[in-house]
C-alpha cells in the first residue's frame, strides 16, 4: 500500500464523523463492494426519506469518501479511496496491517478458545469472496505448502456441504475437513462449521470482509477449540493461508 502523508486533525475529524453514522456506512459499504452504484442502489432499503438520504451522501462527498456524476438522470456514486486511507494509516500506527491475536472472549465457556487473524489484501471485496467460494481458487490458497488440497464438494448454500481433503507429498496420509455453510452474504461475510473427519470436536470459522479503497480488510474468527496446542497451530495455519489467499486474489485483478 502507498502510504499517504499524515492527515490533519482536521481532515480526520471529517472522514471519523462521516463514518460515525450507521446509514452513511452502509452506503459506502455498498458502493465500496461493487465500485459504482446509483443513490438508490446505494441506499436501498435504508428506512430513509429521499432528503435524509440526500444529506448523507453530501456528507461523504464532504468528507472525500466518494464522488458523485451524472449519468443522465441518475446519480451514480464512486468510491475515493484516498482519504479513506487516510484513516487507514493513521489506524496502522496503533494497529500493523498483519495482526494476530488469541483471545478468550467473556460470553465463550472457560473451554472454548477462539482465534482472530487479520490481513489487508490487495484486492476488491468480491474478488477476495471468490477465492473463498470457488473450489478452484480455494485450491490455490489454503492448505500447508506442498499440500495437495481437493475440494470434494463445495455446495454455497445455506445448510449446504463443504469437504476438502489434505494430501501431503510422499506419504498415503490424508485429512479431511468437513463444514457446513451458516451464513452467505457476498461479498462481506461468509461462516461455517469446520471438523476434521474422524474427530468429535466442530468449530466455526467466520470471515470478515470490510473494503479499504481498493483493498480488502479479511478477519477470520475461528471459534470452538479445548485444545491450546489445537488452537496455535491452526493460528499459524490461517496466517499461512491468508499470505497465499493474498496472491491470488491480486493476480486475478492483475491486468492482463
Amino acid at each position: 500500500m502507498v502510504k499517504s502523508e499524515s492527515p490533519s486533525e482536521g481532515e480526520l475529524d471529517v472522514v471519523f464523523a462521516a463514518l460515525a453514522d450507521s446509514s452513511r456506512r452502509t452506503i459506502l459499504r455498498r458502493v465500496a463492494a461493487r465500485g459504482s452504484l446509483s443513490v438508490g442502489d446505494a441506499s436501498a432499503d435504508l428506512d430513509l426519506s429521499p432528503a435524509a438520504i440526500s444529506k448523507h451522501v453530501k456528507v461523504l462527498e464532504q468528507a472525500g469518501l466518494i464522488v458523485r456524476r451524472l449519468d443522465g438522470r441518475r446519480h451514480i456514486l464512486s468510491l475515493e479511496s484516498d482519504r479513506l486511507l487516510l484513516a487507514e494509516d493513521w489506524i496502522a500506527r496503533y494497529r500493523a496491517l498483519w495482526t494476530t491475536s488469541v483471545n478468550r472472549l467473556a460470553d465463550l465457556t472457560p473451554t472454548e478458545l477462539s482465534l482472530d487473524v487479520d490481513q489487508l489484501i490487495p484486492a476488491r471485496p468480491d474478488t477476495v469472496f471468490r477465492c473463498l467460494t470457488e473450489p478452484d481458487l480455494y485450491a490455490q490458497w489454503f492448505g500447508p505448502d506442498g499440500a495437495s488440497i481437493t475440494v470434494d464438494e463445495m455446495q454455497l448454500a445455506l445448510g449446504g456441504r463443504l469437504h476438502l481433503t489434505i494430501g501431503f507429498p510422499g506419504t498415503d496420509f490424508q485429512v479431511g475437513i468437513e463444514g457446513f455453510y451458516e451464513v452467505i452474504d457476498p461479498p462481506l461475510s461468509l461462516v461455517h462449521t469446520w471438523r476434521v473427519d474422524d474427530e468429535g470436536i466442530v468449530t466455526t470459522v467466520r470471515f470478515e470482509l470490510e473494503p479499504v479503497g481498493s483493498h480488502t480488510h479479511l478477519r477470520i474468527h475461528h471459534r470452538g477449540f479445548v485444545d491450546p496446542v489445537d488452537l496455535e497451530q491452526n493460528q499459524d495455519g490461517w496466517v499461512d493461508h491468508l499470505a497465499k489467499l493474498a496472491t491470488v486474489a491480486q493476480s486475478l485483478e492483475a491486468p492482463r
